[in-house]
């Protein structure tokens, strides 16, 4: 049976945006590290909620916190020591125990760990509430105030994924230029190139056999032979740049202005291809690559379906 042009190039489309997403995620992961984002994004959001500076203050210098943050040389926890992750049951045993002031809460009920509360802040009007919802039990307090410390983190979650779409379209945007990733370029090549279309149909298919997922939605783990194998058929064509042109300042000027504008088109859809990220273009190869083979490959992880005795779901 002829297979349609229009398959290969799609397959091979999505086999490069794969590719460069699992680089781009490789450097956002690094990018986020080095800059600690998450650790930033726990330290400001944890420091709204706490907006009494004499709790906030006692919270971050507890033997608790400082036991979870980076080393320092001072006792005061600071955007670059703060951990990156705490436990709502953690932060409750923190926050009650700077509330006590001795450290020590057992056998005070919560009204009487919040008289020394400054006046007028949030933080006071939240934890009343939370101890009226209690019923001045402190066992329901501890609960009450892991149940608000985990909504303040879904919020924080969001924050955190906003900060890493902005580093992920930065690097994205990188990694597509310096591959000169051009998305139109790409499928000429791969409509034109017999060889190069079945080239990367194959690649595809080993990088489906040679892959595995740990849950739905994670990023996909790839043999680093198979990989590099990958990476060797795209360089230099059609992906970079000896392989579609030149750096010099002689090929280059020979672009006119019509051909930016396609170009920088093309590098537009390639980066917000690759900010999809690599688990959708994984789930897509998964459902191109057997169009092709008629069938699902050996190996390549299935989703599986409850079948009736008659063969209809």
């Amino acid at each position: 049976m002829s297979i349609p042009p229009i398959i290969d190039i799609t397959i091979g489309l999505v086999l490069v945006y794969l590719v460069l997403s699992l680089l781009s995620t490789s450097i956002n992961e690094a990018i986020a590290g080095f800059l600690r984002l998450r650790g930033k994004v726990l330290f400001h959001e944890i420091n709204k909620i706490l907006d009494d500076t004499q709790v906030r203050e006692g919270f971050w210098a507890s033997g608790l916190m400082r036991s979870f943050s980076r080393p320092s040389t001072t006792q005061h926890i600071s955007v670059k020591t703060a951990p990156s992750y705490v436990e709502a049951h953690m932060f409750s045993k923190a926050l009650v125990s700077t509330l006590a002031k001795t450290g020590d809460a057992k056998g005070q009920k919560p009204s009487e760990l919040l008289q020394g509360l400054g006046k007028g802040t949030g933080l006071e009007d939240v934890l009343k509430q939370i101890a009226l919802d209690a019923d001045n039990k402190l066992e329901l307090f501890h609960s009450g105030i892991e149940a608000w410390f985990n909504a303040v983190m879904d919020r924080a979650s969001g924050v955190y994924k906003r900060h890493l779409t902005v580093v992920s379209g930065l690097s994205a945007a990188l990694i597509v230029v310096m591959a000169d990733a051009d998305t139109l370029e790409i499928s000429k090549s791969i409509w034109q190139d017999d060889a190069l279309r079945q080239a990367v149909v194959e690649k595809a298919q080993a990088v489906l056999s040679n892959a595995s997922v740990s849950e739905t939605g994670a990023v996909p783990t790839v043999d680093a032979t198979v990989l590099n194998n990958t990476f060797s058929t795209l360089m230099p064509h059609p992906l970079g740049w000896s392989g579609n042109g030149c750096m010099t300042t002689a090929c280059l000027g020979d672009y006119d202005l019509q051909d930016w504008l396609a170009k920088v088109f093309g590098w537009i859809l390639s980066t917000l291809a690759v900010m999809l990220g690599a688990p959708f273009w994984f789930d897509r190869l998964q459902q191109l690559v057997p169009l092709r083979t008629s069938g699902p490959l050996r190996g390549t992880p299935t989703t599986h379906q409850n079948v009736s005795p008659h063969g209809t779901p």
